[in-house]
């Protein structure tokens, strides 16, 4: 008897068949965990994605979406959420993707741990939990801590400087030929607009400042003095005060004819276009509003608000008010100056005044000396002035002081005074850690053309950068303020975005 083959060839391809179904069975059992969609075979449900995930944020990115594959317990998520370090913040929810806002900016030059396990699911049809969330870590940070500012000694005298107090890292961006008078960062930090003039045969005349544009390196490479560019000559016009967008894209500056002095106006440069005035706008005091398309500006005993968009017309103005000093991070409210010049009851007395954008006025506050400067604090419930107190008597003196003012409930108090006042420039941190300003040394005899000088003409021989830690709330009168002087010679400094 002939001996049959075991197995058969249709057993063969069974057993076969078999095999590779069982094979594909685990494997989609185990890619389930990690697709993208709605899985067919699940096995429990999972962060589908995290907006910050390896990311590195600002002070404008003000919250975090977290996405899950699917409908989560909401209390779960929230009691198992955990942040390292701490953010406080609030919670809200949209479908399967929670939202969370914080309650201010997260502190730069800081790493981020995010973790959430035992959260779990929700049956839609019993209001019952299900299985727990596959655990998830997230990481992400905040920008490095950076500001800039002007050398004022030796070499880097006239000189903008790169201060990454994250790393420790000073860079000098600009050649010894070209001595910077103003500056401001572009919103993405990757390059600076700043006004300088050449130093020339010994000496530094501020009405013939060029506005050039230099790279910081934070995110690129190391600047260097073919990295430099001009952005607006002054062949026909002066340059005087500029101001730059919110969104980096337009550039306001107030020009001098040459040829006819009495043509003082503002004049635009748009991205990737040439540079032409504004028409029927003032050319006092101005500022750019957080929406880069609205214009601030002094005109005649009052605050004209324009449009940058020439075709339409003014949209406002506030005649009480002298000076426009800041706004609050998302346009919402301004700050003002009242002058009070109409009201010789307030004699030496400045008011300060917050405007909000439906355009209610309040006054928080009046000083008697001058109002120098005011920042809002991220979160636009504290303001963080730089006053002067007037000394009367024989000789009128203005003794300076930072002061923080409770915008609720219109209430202020000194943080720390200090012995003069020379030109002080303020600038509060986007995180609101605290505020940059200068303490400039002059000699008033000195007659050297080639040193800088304040706005009174005294000449510069150096200055130095110290940094108040700004409180979270007014402090009271025992509080005493953490006041650091850094280890730099500089001027005019200004925190980076």
């Amino acid at each position: 008897m002939k001996r049959t083959q075991f197995p058969y060839p249709l057993d063969r391809v069974a057993l076969l068949t078999i095999l590779v179904l069982s094979v594909a069975i685990a494997l989609m059992a185990w890619g389930s965990t990690s697709c993208t969609g709605d899985c067919w075979l699940h096995a429990g449900p999972r962060v589908r994605q995290f907006s910050w995930q390896n990311k590195k944020v600002s002070a404008e990115d003000t919250a975090f979406l977290l996405t899950f594959s699917r409908p989560m317990d909401r209390a779960s998520v929230e009691e198992n959420l955990t942040l390292k370090p701490a953010l406080g913040g609030k919670i809200s929810w949209v479908g399967r993707t929670m939202a969370y806002t914080l309650h201010s900016p997260a502190p730069y030059g800081t790493e981020f741990a995010l973790d959430l396990k035992g959260a779990r699911e929700r049956f839609s049809a019993k209001e019952t939990q299900g299985p727990a969330i596959l655990p998830f870590e997230g990481k992400f940070s905040t920008r490095d801590r950076v500001f800039a500012y002007i050398g004022a000694e030796g070499e880097e005298q006239g000189r903008l400087i790169l201060f990454n107090m994250t790393t420790e890292k000073k860079t000098v961006l600009t050649p010894p030929n070209l001595v910077v008078n103003d500056f401001i960062p572009y919103p993405e930090r990757d390059r600076i607009l700043f006004a300088a003039v050449e130093r020339g045969a010994g000496s530094i005349d501020v009405l013939e400042q060029q506005l050039y544009e230099v790279p910081t390196g934070l995110d690129t490479a190391e600047p260097t003095a073919n990295s430099i560019e001009r952005v607006v000559n002054n062949q026909d016009y002066q340059n005087l005060k500029f101001d730059l967008s919110r969104d980096g894209k337009n550039i306001v500056i107030q020009r001098i004819n040459r040829k006819n002095p009495a043509d003082t106006k503002l004049w635009i440069k748009r991205e990737n276009n040439e540079i032409q005035p504004l028409n029927d706008t003032p050319s006092g005091d101005f500022a750019i509003a957080p929406d880069s398309q609205t214009l601030v500006a002094a005109k005649g005993e009052g605050i004209a608000v324009f449009p940058l968009n020439e075709q339409e017309k003014a949209l406002d103005f506030l005649p009480q008010f002298g000076r426009i000093l800041s706004f609050n991070r998302d346009g919402s409210a301004a700050v003002f100056v009242n002058f009070n010049q109409n009201d010789p009851k307030l004699r030496y007395v400045q008011s300060l005044y917050v405007v909000d954008a439906l355009g209610t006025q309040r006054k928080v506050a009046d000083v008697k000396g001058s109002i120098v400067n005011c920042q809002f604090s991220p979160s636009s419930t504290i303001l963080y002035c730089l006053l002067t107190e007037v000394s009367e008597g024989e000789k009128y003196l203005e003794k300076p002081y930072f002061a923080a003012i409770d915008l609720e409930k219109a209430k202020g108090a000194p943080i720390v005074k200090l012995p003069d006042y020379r030109d002080i420039q303020m600038s509060l941190a986007p995180d609101g850690i605290g505020v940059l300003f200068d303490r400039i040394i002059v000699d008033s005899n000195l007659n050297d053309r080639a040193l800088l000088r304040t706005n009174s003409g005294d000449a510069i021989v150096s200055s130095k950068l110290w940094l108040l830690i700004a409180p979270s709330a007014v402090p009271d009168e025992k509080s005493q303020p953490d006041l650091v002087e850094l280890p730099l010679t500089g001027m005019r400094p200004r925190w980076l975005p």
